[in-house]
């Protein structure tokens, strides 16, 4: 009789009694799970409703095998779970512990097991069946989580670049690539934490009571750079002149390296890297005048044509080749060196050339063989400014010069 009589009054006062759930069922001689009535439960995670940190059980007296909307904890009463330095961030159906790498459990504070939480409830779609649900509630502190992007110069003062706010537990993401904006300097795409270690990619904010800003800091070198890993990158910066910051060894894979008809002025930094098996290549229609040998309308072929106010330093090149193809009429000589052809006021130091040939496969007709010149192993480069004069350290090179082949083939 009890269960006909609340049926009928929740079908008079449906939009009332659907809302105060356990507040409207409290007698304490009904088992509702018995009489059929459908459990829902709010475990508060920390907090506390109408001074009780208990999970709170309401029970609805919806019609077996029907779907219903239920109402939030304290929704109708306007008296909300409430936790001190926190604000209530949802409702969410799956929680599950958190772990660190090695699996072992992530404590707050206080000690206490930290949770994710997961398939969030949203009070205006989502409806119960007979079987009820649990819901935990999720709170957010009254507090900022940021990740700070922090340039540090040469004096150890320091700038924040950005501040990303995030949630507790989120990894870290330049998403907005702002540690590419320090003036003057190259961010070369790493980061380090504050002790100055490569970043974790999987350190997530541990966020807390307090607002907390956690630095990382990009990884630079001063100056602008292209930074180079690999060798479709390599390429393009041969091909703009630019500067080049190296980060790892680069195999061409017989590839073309060629830098164009405008001299070097960029700084090659290898820091200690090797670019391997590549043909030097170059532009056989443009001619230049070497005024320093007094020669014009010239094919002058080398990895960095000319160099001038350059800086080339730590790199080893091995494996390359050049081969002297060309029909261009004009041409009234060849000078082939495998670094440059004319070096001014630059500095090139621990550069190694190693296993290198140069070959030649076409010329005009006529062309005589002592008009191509080869620069000598010791000195690959064929003028050193005395006027402008450069710093060479520690050059060394090493190549098979084999375009006299092509000569004597030619005369049999």
């Amino acid at each position: 009789m009890r269960r006909k009589l609340f049926i009928l009054l929740f079908t008079v006062l449906s939009a009332v009694l659907v809302m105060v759930g356990a507040s409207a069922c409290s007698d304490a001689s009904i088992n509702y799970e018995e009489e059929g009535y459908v459990k829902v439960v709010f475990h508060l995670e920390g907090g506390t409703y109408r001074n009780s940190a208990n999970p709170v059980v309401n029970y609805y007296p919806f019609e077996a095998g029907t779907q219903n909307h239920i109402v939030e904890l304290g929704g109708l009463s306007g008296t909300k779970p409430v936790r001190q330095h926190y604000q209530l961030d949802g409702w969410y159906r799956t929680r599950t512990p958190r772990v660190d790498m090695e699996g072992n459990p992530v404590l707050d504070e206080a000690g206490h097991q930290r949770y994710d939480y997961s398939d969030p409830w949203d009070f205006k779609k989502d409806t119960v069946s007979d079987a009820g649900v649990t819901l935990y509630a999720k709170w957010r502190a009254n507090a900022t989580y940021t990740y700070d992007v922090v340039f540090r110069n040469d004096e150890g003062e320091e700038t924040v670049l950005f501040s990303y706010e995030v949630e507790e537990g989120e990894k870290f993401s330049d998403s907005l690539n702002n540690a590419s904006n320090a003036p003057g300097y190259t961010f070369l795409g790493t980061f380090r934490d504050a002790e100055g270690n490569p970043w974790d990619p999987d350190f997530t904010h541990p966020g807390g009571e307090e607002s907390t800003a956690i630095k990382v800091y990009p990884d630079y070198v001063k100056g602008i750079y292209s930074v180079v890993r690999t060798a479709e990158e390599l390429k393009d910066a041969f091909e703009a002149y630019e500067s080049v910051y190296l980060m790892n060894d680069i195999d061409m894979q017989g590839g073309v390296l060629r830098m164009g008809t405008a001299n070097y002025r960029g700084e090659f930094r290898g820091n200690g890297h090797t670019v391997s098996n590549f043909t030097i290549g170059y532009d056989a229609s443009s001619l230049q005048t070497i005024t320093e040998l007094g020669a014009s309308n010239v094919l002058a072929i080398s990895l960095f044509r000319n160099l001038v106010g350059a800086t080339v330093e730590n790199v080893t090149f091995t494996g390359y080749t050049i081969d002297v193809n060309t029909f261009n009429t004009r041409m009234q000589g060849v000078y082939v060196a495998p670094l440059c052809i004319v070096m001014r006021n630059s500095t090139v130091k621990n550069v190694t050339m190693t296993d290198g040939t140069i070959t030649c496969s076409r010329l005009p007709n006529g062309f005589l063989q002592g008009n191509l010149v080869v620069a000598e192993q010791a000195e690959p480069y064929f003028v050193r400014s005395e006027s402008e004069p450069s710093t060479v350290t520690n050059l060394t090179a090493q190549f098979v010069d084999r375009t006299g082949e092509y000569f004597t083939a030619a005369s049999n």
